[in-house]
């Protein structure tokens, strides 16, 4: 017996029950879906935050709630990196190593869980009721053209920091990687956020903004997007698995890279195969457009605000800080004034790393005093990596006072190359306005706790 914990929205549970129902027919196992996450006041909160598996074919077998049932107590609790660890996923499957009853809770994005098994996903995941009115009208119109579906995720990721939207940038590129594949598409645009859309992305090509599904027709949204010829994806499961249920066999998939800002191991293998082509997905081209410089890390910053301790080690050389730190380590940013309280932010970070770690933002907000779990992005980085990181920073966010902590996972070492924070607006007007910066006080200090 294995009970899925099922959370999140219609992508999300789709990868849970994709992975539970593979693992079942690899071990011989009953499934029991936990729904209790959808009792919580959290879920009650998210508009989006709704069992809805019950809009595919799934056996009956196969809908099994365990609050129904007099469940026996599991012998083993299993999250994805445990999982990961026993069975040596991805690049082994030992099932058999894997102790039962048991209960599953993770995420489990990816379609190397099930993709030995995915024909028998596919035909589960098929939709159980006929399309009618608008969305077969729309579903008329995609099958009419080579139709591409793009899917603009914002509303919650904007508060979702670690995640990271996708940018303008990201979607004109991938705009131009269709246009150099497909001869005459006609692009059906999905997203929660469409007047953004409308006044962001340039759109020179037909196209159709699929609005009349509310957030509870969610799965019509899919629905269509399945039926379209190519796809624009968000990082999002949403979009995702509207690029997998598609038939079409020499389908296009482009899809941002990173996936999440956070760099997380265990979403590393989103997605797999040559449908997939990789667009990179950075705030660069955004931040490098301003030029309202609002901290910028330098020697002068650092020569009379820091000092050794036992938890950090600091050393500014050729231009770059080292730091060698504990999990105890906090770096504050402060004073850090905007030029303008409506704009946005972005906050770049260069790190050379010498080990596996963590580092984590802590910000404050309009809402919030206090520096909390909710309010943080963080990233990994890997032995010998060399990245470049954004982290947007929205108008919510206090500047006047950023925590950055260089290792979450014990001790670190690091070399930060370069760290800066540039105001950025959607007004290119905006830009050019004269302003002094003279008063910017872009202290670096470091606090210890």
């Amino acid at each position: 017996m294995m009970v899925i914990n099922l959370k999140g929205g219609l992508g999300n549970q789709l990868f849970q029950y994709a992975f539970v129902r593979s693992l079942s027919l690899d071990l011989d196992a009953d499934i029991f879906f936990d729904l209790a996450h959808y009792d919580s006041e959290y879920a009650k909160s998210l508009k989006h935050d709704k069992y809805t598996l019950h809009h595919f074919r799934i056996p009956e077998d196969y809908q099994k709630f365990s609050h129904e049932y007099d469940l026996p107590a599991p012998s083993v609790n299993y999250n994805e990196l445990s999982f990961n660890e026993i069975t040596g996923f991805p690049s082994q499957r030992n099932f058999n190593e894997l102790k039962l009853p048991a209960r599953f809770d993770g995420y489990w994005q990816s379609e190397k869980y099930f993709m030995h098994n995915k024909e028998i996903i596919r035909d589960d995941l098929q939709f159980n009721t006929p399309l009618k009115g608008k969305n077969k009208e729309v579903a008329q119109d995609i099958a009419d053209h080579d139709s591409v579906a793009m899917h603009i995720r914002r509303g919650d990721y904007l508060d979702y920091t670690k995640f990271g939207t996708c940018s303008r940038d990201y979607y004109k590129k991938s705009v131009e990687f269709i246009e150099n594949q497909v001869e005459d598409p006609k692009f059906f645009i999905f997203s929660d956020d469409h007047e953004w859309v409308k006044e962001n992305i340039n759109m020179d090509h037909p196209h159709y903004h699929v609005t009349h599904n509310d957030v509870l027709q969610g799965h019509e949204d899919m629905r269509l997007m399945s039926l379209c010829q190519h796809f624009i994806i968000a990082n999002s499961s949403f979009s995702w698995w509207g690029a997998w249920l598609s038939k079409n066999p020499d389908k296009i998939v482009a899809t941002p890279r990173p996936w999440f800002i956070c760099r997380h191991p265990i979403i590393q293998n989103i997605d797999n195969g040559n449908h997939y082509h990789p667009i990179v997905n950075d705030l660069s081209k955004e931040f490098n457009e301003s030029n309202r410089v609002l901290f910028s890390l330098n020697t002068r910053n650092f020569s009379h605000d820091f000092s050794s301790t036992n938890h950090i080690d600091l050393n500014f050389d050729k231009g770059m800080l080292n730091v060698k730190a504990d999990s105890d380590s906090r770096l504050y940013l402060k004073e850090i004034k905007r030029h303008n309280e409506d704009n946005d932010a972005i906050l770049k970070i260069s790190l050379q790393a010498k080990k596996d770690g963590v580092w984590r933002l802590f910000y404050k907000t309009r809402h919030t005093s206090d520096y909390t779990n909710y309010n943080k992005a963080y990233s990994y980085y890997y032995e010998d990596d060399d990245p470049d990181i954004y982290v947007f920073l929205s108008r919510d966010l206090l500047l006047s006072d950023l925590r950055l902590d260089p290792s979450a996972k014990g001790e670190s070492e690091i070399n930060i190359k370069e760290l800066e924070i540039r105001e950025i607006s959607d007004s290119k007007n905006d830009y050019g306005k004269s302003g002094s910066l003279n008063n910017l006080v872009t202290r670096f200090r470091k606090i210890l706790k």
